[in-house]
């Protein structure tokens, strides 16, 4: 099995609400950090309270839907090797090559 699978074996089995905060806490506190404090910040105004705990929601939001987002795409692609793996290979025909006219 390829290591990429098997290390989300491992992953799947420590649980979603895990791999969704690991996944996506870092990455909403890295743009939350950016993006309020550095790209989005109100020009001549000075950050409010208010103006910081709206960004940090919505960079909540974004990074729970960012692990969430993953997790399902990981997960496809987990279900998909391993029933590929458990088809049976095709039959073989006796006959491989067409018959002479």
């Amino acid at each position: 099995m390829d290591p990429d699978l098997e290390r989300w074996a491992v992953t799947r089995q420590q649980g979603r609400r895990r791999y969704v905060l690991l996944a996506g806490g870092p990455w909403s506190g890295v743009m939350f950090g950016v993006m309020t404090f550095w790209l989005n910040r109100p020009r001549g105004q000075p950050l409010t309270p208010g103006w910081i705990a709206f960004n940090a929601f919505v960079w909540a939001l974004g990074g729970y839907a960012f692990g969430r987002m993953m997790w399902y795409l990981n997960e496809r692609r987990y279900r998909k090797a391993v029933d590929l793996e458990r088809r049976p290979p095709p039959i073989a025909t006796s006959n491989s090559t067409p018959p002479e006219r």
